[in-house]
């Protein structure tokens, strides 16, 4: 098969979006010689998915020379086929060095982006048309399509999968869905599910069937998925449209280096003899599996029609889309979760067993519980210096630090392992918490117990940003080590010949124990760094800390030789530094190397502390702390208030809309942390006859990826929220509906008094702020093209609720007459059993489960010398 014509069609309406397929024709048949059964599909379509650099678009450049050339000797002595421009770095030659390989003319549509690492290369999906050489004429058409896990964020990977829907839709049928992934993998982007869920949204539970997995360089693997299977696997027993096959029957494994291998040969590159034989085997090897797919394909699945009587609820939202608005496109900055240079790394959450020993690290900014957490899993897996420095240095979390060297003290910045997947570390504001979010490091202790060990790592308290940054990632913290179902150890990191404590020190003690109860004391111990100086003591700091835990009104905290572990971690970064190629003299080497010694020790003595000498201190249960049913009604008032304004919506349509229709809540669970910006402007669609502003969740780790607004025009949100206009159903009854709400405001307003009152988590009201900014959104749909009556009759619904609710307050705080714990408790179950608030609690369930994951990483460590006993 050879490249004879490049038809291309492109819809110059959308920038974004496109209906009619961009394609791209192949003529002359390749090798392959196929019979395919049903003649009235003329056109073999096979939609390929992936994430981004996954190689997409080099697998099929891969694919139509494999089936045009039938060993490596004739491709070499052809032309190579390049239907996309190809474009990657090799090293060569002894020295390694790098050389990039470019080939083929510019996209025609500019569809192929090589120059923002992170975003999707391709830029749109485009169609490459086979003629198949049978004596039915049959055409193979393979779909490109856009990457996800695109760094812009969650709102692109959304916009780029709206696209691909949109133009699958415009086809007859699918012959096959390939998903296309690199054996053994870490982890398997979060959004897979999200894409997987909206395309058979679309076609159908059905097309699960039409379904393949591809691997691409599996030469690594011995043509193997690898590692990656027991994800996917996984992954797809969770999926809820029911089983997915991954079987030996529908998954093929290539290796497109040998394509690569071709490439570079076209561009003068020189190869030796048994580099070439190892091409030539691969070549052979993925020629096989090529036919072997291409048959799979055309023979054994059956072609599923898109447009048949039945119309998708995902078609139908597509049809009305188009009538709305036109497709809007946003971009963003995010990062994808990668394993850091550590021993072998697979992200995980751990089963909610006491086989984990949890341990949560606290401590001031810059005292050091990141490079703490990096010295300690290296003093697990050197026993000695001298090994550590023969070895690699286990970084798990980027460090960055200065160094003075020489006899002159210069100055040298010293920096090791890979940017950090979340950017969670930051590294470029003084003063600022440089960890931006807890992450958990779970390791595999030496033992036969097979005990793993899990530290959580936490933003600093003492944050420059001031006083309400330190609340807002204490309630961060707390948020996430409610999610466990245990701590064995709360650990308090210090430095040694301290001049003074953090104020702060005592509001997040009082605030754990408010969490985890008085019992949790005994829990706690205290680590000190830099402990050198003061001969492996906590120096002047001892009485400084022991005068502040006298004080606390919680009672005695223990603070004696057997809770308290004494490190120097400047032999880690001594190890660092050498591999920052930074010289020492002897005379250092042999301090580091007794510090060494000294860490290790103690680093084992800590471990068999937490180990056999501290009972676990359960999370959750049956006593509900006042602090844990702080949390609960914190995550119920978005739900509560999305509800009472749905309901407000389909009275106010009973009354004035003669459509028999309502307005249904749809909760999306999110996949990144993400927020509403107030100050974006925000898509609006009509459902019946009111209008409605829909999420645009920005994705926001450290700063916002998709605007810089200020970061108080930003409201963290823990699912996204869609609307379906739908016919009211037959039973509804208008009395439940205003039951439900007189509950709810009840409700809301016994919250928000204890929220204040008794928990007193915040000065400020939270419902009273949601429902301001609930009604300033109405408001602007009451000006302009938007302007109608309906939603101006919200407003002023809203406006009597806010009125209301103020009222209601004041008498419970004039009165102080309010519901106990246990009375709030029972409320909070009684408005969970909503069907409308359980939906949507339910989706922040599951947006904190897979965020909590992502923080997760498992490292796999067989030098691990830790002794628990």
């Amino acid at each position: 098969m050879s490249l004879s014509e490049q038809e291309n069609e492109r819809n110059r309406n959308s920038q974004c979006s496109s209906s009619s397929p961009t394609k791209t024709q192949i003529s002359n048949a390749p090798t392959a010689t196929l019979s395919v059964p049903s003649p009235t599909n003329e056109i073999i379509n096979i939609l390929l998915l992936g994430e981004i650099g996954v190689g997409k678009s080099t697998f099929i450049n891969a694919f139509v020379n494999y089936l045009t050339f039938e060993n490596l000797n004739k491709a070499e002595q052809g032309k190579p086929v390049v239907l996309i421009p190809a474009s990657f770095l090799m090293t060569i030659g002894n020295n390694f060095d790098e050389c990039i390989v470019k080939f083929s003319n510019s996209d025609s549509f500019n569809n192929e982006d090589f120059d923002h690492p992170g975003q999707s290369i391709t830029q749109h999906c485009k169609s490459y048309v086979f003629h198949l050489n049978d004596t039915n004429k049959t055409k193979l058409r393979i779909i490109d399509t856009p990457g996800f896990g695109d760094k812009r964020g969650l709102h692109q990977d959304d916009a780029n999968m709206q696209h691909i829907l949109e133009y699958i839709n415009e086809l007859t049928h699918l012959n096959a869905i390939c998903f296309l992934l690199k054996p053994n993998a870490s982890q398997i982007n979060s959004f897979f599910i999200t894409c997987l869920t909206q395309l058979l949204d679309l076609l159908g539970s059905n097309a699960r069937q039409n379904i393949v997995f591809c691997f691409t360089n599996a030469r690594l693997t011995f043509y193997t998925p690898g590692d990656t299977a027991p994800l996917l696997k996984s992954m797809l027993q969770s999926f809820s449209f029911g089983d997915i096959p991954f079987i030996k029957q529908n998954t093929f494994c290539f290796d497109n280096k040998a394509f690569r291998y071709l490439v570079a040969r076209k561009n003068g590159i020189e190869f030796n003899d048994q580099e070439h034989n190892e091409y030539e085997n691969s070549w052979s090897k993925s020629v096989a599996e090529s036919n072997h797919l291409l048959s799979f394909v055309c023979r054994k699945l059956k072609s599923h029609i898109i447009k048949d009587e039945s119309q998708s609820i995902k078609q139908t939202q597509l049809q009305i889309s188009r009538m709305i608005r036109p497709i809007q496109c946003s971009s963003s900055s995010s990062t994808k979760t990668q394993a850091s240079n550590a021993p072998t790394a697979t992200l995980s959450v751990p089963p909610p067993t006491n086989e984990i020993i949890n341990i949560l690290l606290l401590g001031e900014s810059g005292v050091g519980k990141s490079t703490f957490i990096n010295a300690f899993v290296n003093y697990l897996t050197f026993e000695t210096l001298n090994k550590a420095e023969q070895g690699k240095p286990v970084v798990l979390i980027p460090v960055s630090f200065l160094m003075t060297v020489g006899n002159n003290f210069d100055e040298c910045i010293v920096k090791f392992g890979n940017s950090d997947s979340f950017n969670n570390e930051d590294f470029d504001h003084p003063g600022q918490s440089v960890t931006q979010h807890c992450k958990s490091y779970v390791f595999h202790l030496n033992d036969t117990n097979k005990t793993k060990l899990r530290i959580i790592d936490t933003p600093g308290f003492g944050d420059t940003r001031g006083l309400r940054q330190d609340d807002a990632n204490m309630q961060h913290i707390l948020e996430y080590i409610n999610e466990l179902t245990h701590l064995n150890a709360v650990c308090f990191l210090l430095k040694p010949n301290a001049s003074r404590i953090n104020s702060f020190f005592i509001a997040c003690l009082t605030q754990l124990l408010d969490l985890l109860g008085p019992n949790a004391r005994q829990n706690i111990v205290f680590c000190f760094t830099n402990a050198r100086s003061t001969f492996y003591t906590p120096g002047d700091t001892a009485p400084l800390l022991k005068s502040m835990l006298q004080s606390f009104s919680f009672g005695d905290i223990p603070f004696i030789k057997q809770n308290t572990f004494c490190f120097d971690n400047e032999s880690f970064r001594y190890l660092v530094a050498r591999q920052n190629s930074i010289e020492f003299n002897d005379q250092d080497y042999s301090e580091y190397e007794n510090s060494w010694s000294k860490s290790v020790t103690e680093s084992n003595h800590f471990l068999s502390f937490v180990c056999r000498e501290l009972k676990s201190h359960v999370i959750k249960d049956e006593s509900q702390s006042i602090k844990q049913t702080q949390l609960q009604i914190s995550c119920m008032i978005r739900p509560m208030l999305e509800t009472m304004r749905n309901i407000f919506q389909n009275l106010i349509a009973w009354k004035m809309d003669t459509s028999n229709g309502s307005i249904e809540l749809n909760p999306i669970v999110l996949h990144r942390s993400a927020a509403v910006c107030y100050t974006c402007p925000r898509p609006i669609i009509k459902l019946g006859k009111f209008w409605i502003i829909k999420d645009f969740p920005h994705e926001i780790q450290n700063t916002c990826y998709s605007c810089a607004c200020p970061s108080d025009q930003h409201i963290r949100i823990d699912y996204k929220l869609d609307y379906t206009y739908c016919e009211r159903c037959p039973n509804t009854n208008q009395e439940e509906m205003k039951k439900s709400l007189d509950l709810l405001f009840r409700a809301s307003a016994e919250f928000a008094y204890f929220l204040m009152n008794v928990a007193r988590s915040s000065k400020d009201d939270s419902f009273l702020i949601h429902i301001v900014h609930m009604i300033s959104r109405e408001n602007d749909l009451c000006t302009g093209e938007t302007r109608n009556e309906m939603n101006s009759k919200l407003v002023e619904k809203l406006m009597e609720l806010m009125a209301r609710y103020q009222q209601s307050i004041e008498t419970l705080e004039r009165n102080q007459e309010h519901s106990n714990l246990n009375d709030i408790n029972v409320l909070i179950q009684t408005i969970y059993k909503n069907p409308m608030i359980q939906k949507q609690m339910d989706a922040i369930k599951q947006s904190r489960k897979i965020i909590m994951k992502q923080y997760e990483c498992e490292f796999l460590n067989d030098s691990t010398n830790a002794k628990t006993s």
